[in-house]
């Protein structure tokens, strides 16, 4: 939260432990627009990077399905060449440390969500 205040960036509290900031911008490889931390007893327990295609367009559900589709596609193609050397399936990549899974819904969004174990 203090390196993306540092870097200018406005981050909004909400909830206990939880913080959100809109950083369109690219982050681990991947252009995203928005950022959510989560926290617990004031370790931090989860990162959620997310692609959200309903900011500022006005186009169709089929054109939005399309885009999140291939917005998809291109991370995890990314994330594959990355992170080689975590076991993964599917989705999910893992070391001894960290969880990530890529996740998309059908018409607008896609999240990488980075777990601490």
């Amino acid at each position: 939260v203090n390196q993306l205040k540092n870097l200018g960036y406005e981050v909004e509290k909400f909830g206990n432990g939880q913080y959100f900031c809109d950083i369109s911008g690219k982050v681990d490889d991947v252009y995203w627009n928005s950022i959510r931390i989560v926290s617990f007893n004031g370790k931090l327990t989860h990162i959620v990077l997310t692609r959200d295609y309903r900011l500022g367009w006005g186009a169709t559900k089929r054109f939005f399905s399309k885009e999140v589709k291939q917005f998809y596609e291109q991370t995890k193609s990314i994330y594959d060449k990355k992170y080689s050397f975590w076991s993964k399936s599917t989705s999910v990549y893992e070391d001894e440390k960290t969880l990530l899974k890529l996740e998309h819904d059908e018409c607008y969004t896609v999240w990488a969500t980075y777990s601490l174990k």
